[in-house]
């Protein structure tokens, strides 16, 4: 499983190009607003989170806290994820649900990755997340992104 992981990991790297950030913003967001200003002028016009009639993808959340989605997912099946929106990064973060809930921060600052070593840049965010469906997010959780949790109301953004 480990091979056909990172397999996959050096096919998908040599085959996108990320010479360019997706933005030039530095350190942590301020405030909630900021958050929101950025994902209004960077990227909604690139689509992030949105489907081609543009309304939000079953996964996206929007602006919501750590501990919002805990309680969204404390309902679902394990395997079950949501994307929100990150306070502590310009990007996102990836709450799923296991026996406990993680939560995984994507950065946006240059193509979409997950923070951590050895992690690979996706050209969009929702590439990031189909390509998590088929490998782990961590080799040693076996994290899938199973099942979509869909928000019960329109996401704020």
């Amino acid at each position: 499983m480990r091979e056909i992981a990172r397999a996959a990991r050096e096919a998908h790297r040599r085959s996108v190009d990320f010479s360019s950030p997706c933005h030039d913003t530095a350190g942590k967001p301020p405030n909630r607003e900021a958050v929101l200003e950025w994902f209004r002028t960077q990227e909604v016009k690139r689509a992030v989170g949105l489907d081609e009639d543009n309304k939000p993808v079953d996964w996206f959340h929007g602006l919501i806290t750590r501990s919002e989605a805990e309680q969204t997912l404390a309902q679902q099946p394990e395997g079950s994820f949501l994307v929100r929106l990150s306070e502590r990064v310009w990007g996102y973060a990836i709450s799923y649900r296991a026996a406990r809930c993680k939560h995984y921060l994507v950065d946006a600052s240059d193509g979409y990755r997950l923070l951590g070593a050895g992690q690979i840049a996706h050209q969009t965010l929702a590439d990031l997340i189909n390509y998590h469906k088929k490998v782990p997010i961590t080799e040693s959780g076996g994290e899938l992104l199973n099942t979509p949790c869909v928000p019960a109301q329109t996401p704020v953004i």
